[in-house]
């Protein structure tokens, strides 16, 4: 194989080995992004265009994953905007992202079989996780000795703060638990 001199990257996430780069964890305030984590408080990393954000992001993860405290895993669901009008899709092609992710991430570790649902919030929200906690059991039902279900409602009202739309917590439903994700 012919050996590449390193080069200006312009697209995409850096690789070490071929790309001149700094080490994107210097460029982001580590002690600040731990703190929130352990405080479990959610942030967004906002840049212009071909600055970094996505090697940040990835180097992040496997900081805090050599670290064998968490499972940090990157899904780029951007999969969703090409068939954004079919809801369906969209929530298949993000769950499939995420599941492969994760996979990549946790390896052998992994549940035997971990459910994940995804809603995106229309109108009230009570009846939204009832039939996601509904659905999220027929698919647990279906795939036989599921040990944790998950679902995420997406709440696109554009006139809730992010404090009142990112949230958590635990519901039963058919016997089973199940973890409700709010973002």
């Amino acid at each position: 194989m012919i050996r590449v001199p390193k080069f200006f990257n312009t697209a995409g996430p850096i690789q070490p080995d071929i790309h001149y780069n700094i080490d994107p964890l210097t460029r982001i305030d580590l002690e600040e992004l731990e703190s929130l984590i352990y405080q479990r408080k959610y942030f967004v990393l906002h840049a212009p265009r071909q600055t970094g954000k996505t090697s940040c992001l990835l180097a992040l993860r496997d900081y805090l994953n050599a670290r064998g405290e968490f499972y940090a895993v990157y899904a780029n669901v951007g999969v969703g905007q090409a068939s954004r009008n079919n809801v369906e899709e969209v929530n298949r092609n993000m769950v499939s992202v995420i599941a492969r992710e994760t996979s990549r991430v946790v390896g052998t570790g992994m549940p035997s079989a971990l459910r994940l649902e995804l809603k995106i919030k229309r109108g009230d929200l009570d009846k939204t996780i009832a039939k996601g906690l509904e659905q999220t059991v027929w698919y647990m039902d279906r795939c036989g000795d599921v040990s944790g279900g998950h679902f995420i409602v997406f709440n696109r009202d554009k006139g809730v703060s992010w404090d009142e739309k990112i949230w958590h917590r635990r519901e039963e439903y058919g016997g089973r638990t199940i973890t409700v994700w709010g973002m």
